[in-house]
């Protein structure tokens, strides 16, 4: 719950800044400051954190449970106790995942299994389904906003095709938390849209306005004010 309130609070903090970028013009330093800052958050760590810990939280119910149990139900305890050993491995393997679609294909396999000692990974699946797309929806808004400083600090203009190799950004940056491809960039009518193919794993041609694809907008905008120095 921590975890997801965090994401929460990180998407309005990008929406703010989002807004800054289109209705101003902010100086070198600042745009510096904004990348740096963004470049501290623009990590997966959180998700793993958030399982792992979940996991831990879970062996520490489990074992106060079944301490309790009494003689006549140790083959039921010793059947969970399997399935819960199973379940930490189901969470460490989704957490060390490299994307959503690496996670999704873990989660759907685990889903099709009838085996009695994944009935609890089968239950927790969908949570843990929710928790990478939210961690993955976050952190692709994140660097579709580090592009876009990354064009305002380059002073290109946005309405004009560019490379994102040229952006001077790393390359986990460019990446797309949902399939580990780079970000992709459309050009419309004057506007770039900068965008991941969302949890359907399908480009919509950078559809966010359905959200069907996930990312950020940087429109052709009115002249806006000068640089402060």
């Amino acid at each position: 719950m921590g975890y997801l309130t965090s994401l929460a609070c990180r998407n309005m903090a990008l929406q703010g800044a989002q807004r800054v970028l289109q209705t101003t013009t902010p100086s070198d330093g600042s745009l510096a400051e904004l990348d740096q800052s963004l470049a501290q958050c623009d990590r997966l760590d959180g998700l793993r954190s958030a399982l792992l810990g979940e996991r831990a939280y879970g062996s520490s119910a489990f074992e106060e449970m079944t301490s309790t149990a009494p003689v006549y139900a140790l083959p039921l305890t010793l059947t969970l106790r399997q399935g819960r050993l199973h379940h930490f491995e189901f969470l460490t393997d989704v957490a060390d995942a490299p994307s959503y679609r690496a996670a999704v294909a873990l989660l759907d396999a685990e889903k099709g299994s009838s085996h009695p000692l994944h009935a609890m990974t089968r239950l927790t699946a969908p949570a843990v389904s929710a928790a990478w797309q939210a961690a993955c929806r976050n952190a692709a808004t994140l660097r579709a906003l580090r592009i876009l400083t990354a064009v305002e600090r380059k002073k290109l203009d946005p309405a004009k095709e560019f490379r994102l190799a040229d952006l001077g950004l790393p390359d986990d940056a460019l990446r797309d938390p949902f399939d580990d491809a780079p970000l992709r960039v459309r050009w419309k009518t004057g506007d770039v849209v900068v965008y991941s193919i969302g949890t359907d794993l399908v480009d919509d041609g950078g559809d966010i306005d359905k959200e069907k694809d996930v990312g950020l907008r940087r429109p052709q905008a009115a002249p806006k004010p000068a640089r402060s120095k």
